[in-house]
């Protein structure tokens, strides 16, 4: 056996079967489709966790589209903005990916190419159902009472069950798959330590340590507590808060105590983080609204770049106390409460005590106006 052929094949064991190119290219055919451009937009990769979302106009001709990108370290999605408004995701890995379909039926859309595509869709599908309930609760809980809210967190707890149960199945039958890992994280708060464990020694040893996400859990699987439950930290309503101590944008020490008798959001967050970024307006209209009554916001990025982080804060025009210690999930205080996904947020009180998690968009208004007006 040639030497070139031995690596070659070694290679491919390496990567567990994944067929991978030399780069992501993709290619399409969208019947209808009489656009000029359509919009990729795609992250930077996924073990880097700086800059923000890539944008790309893609031309268009008769429906027909080429776009490629460098060779990328790990999969990552793509997100393709359609002129109807529709947004598809994609899996893209180092291969030649293809799109079929019609531009009345995008979510219907045919891709080959892509593995971890295709797993995406099967995981979509195995949870679709439990995804449209989701979304008709909360959007029937909006404008509901509050004993109406409190049955819909009920049924939302119950939902995340089910999908943790059909989740559990999708990885047992998919080991070797890099969704796989995608699963156990998005499922990770909702299983104990115990089922966290046998679910991760199913995984791919070597995609788990060649890969962010496989060190993400890895390093999650270290911060579980050696109990009966073997559960991880968690940060629940009623617990006093951590009292850390974490440097500003001017590398001054700050402690989250300093701020004891004011409601505080303590926001995590980053300048990579498209949901953050897009959820940035609505806390800067709270803090306006709020500020003169007690309340204020603590940022804590989990950026790894200094100056992404300062673009990203000023950019957004963001007025409170900032804090990172650019170790990205790394973080201390992120470890501590095992956060795996931003943004995640703890809206605590003057005492220091975490009186609700996670408050977006319009929830955070309601909470604010409940305490404060």
């Amino acid at each position: 056996m040639s030497i070139r052929l031995k690596y070659l094949l070694l290679a491919l064991l390496f990567l567990s079967g994944y067929s991978y190119a030399q780069k992501p290219i993709v290619t399409g055919h969208i019947d209808g489709l009489v656009a000029d451009t359509i919009n990729f937009s795609y992250p930077p990769p996924p073990s880097e966790f700086k800059g923000y979302f890539m944008q790309d106009k893609v031309p268009v001709k008769d429906g027909t589209f080429t776009w490629s990108l460098n060779e990328i370290p790990e999969p990552h999605q793509l997100f393709i903005k359609f002129p109807n408004g529709e947004i598809y995701e994609l899996y893209l890995e180092n291969s030649a990916i293809h799109m079929e379909g019609n531009i009345n039926a995008i979510a219907d859309l045919k891709v080959t190419g892509s593995q971890i595509h295709d797993d995406h869709v099967k995981y979509k599908q195995l949870v679709s159902d439990l995804v449209q309930e989701r979304i008709a609760i909360i959007k029937n809980a909006k404008n509901s009472s509050g004993q109406e809210k409190a049955e819909a967190k009920v049924k939302l707890t119950d939902l995340e069950n089910q999908e943790a149960e059909r989740a559990k199945v999708f990885i047992n039958e998919n080991p070797k798959s890099y969704y796989s890992m995608m699963v156990l994280g998005r499922i990770h708060k909702t299983i104990d330590g115990n089922e966290y464990k046998s679910l991760y020694d199913l995984l791919d040893p070597n995609l788990v340590q060649s890969s962010s996400i496989g060190k993400s859990l890895t390093e999650h699987l270290g911060l579980l507590q050696n109990g009966e439950t073997g559960k991880p930290k968690t940060a629940e309503i009623g617990d006093q808060i951590l009292d850390f101590t974490i440097n500003d944008l001017e590398n001054k020490p700050v402690k989250i105590s300093d701020f004891r008798g004011q409601y505080v959001l303590i926001d995590f967050w980053a300048s990579w983080c498209a949901p953050c970024r897009a959820d940035n307006p609505n806390v800067l209209r709270a803090y306006h609204q709020f500020k003169d009554k007690g309340f204020t916001v603590v940022g804590v990025s989990l950026d790894l770049d200094l100056e992404s982080w300062k673009k990203a804060v000023k950019d957004d025009k963001l007025p409170w106390t900032q804090l990172s210690d650019l170790k990205g999930f790394g973080n201390e205080v992120a470890k501590y409460y095992g956060i795996q996904s931003i943004p995640t947020t703890f809206l605590i009180d003057p005492e220091g005590k975490i009186i609700a998690k996670n408050l977006r968009g319009q929830a955070l208004f309601e909470k604010l106006a409940e305490i404060l007006d």
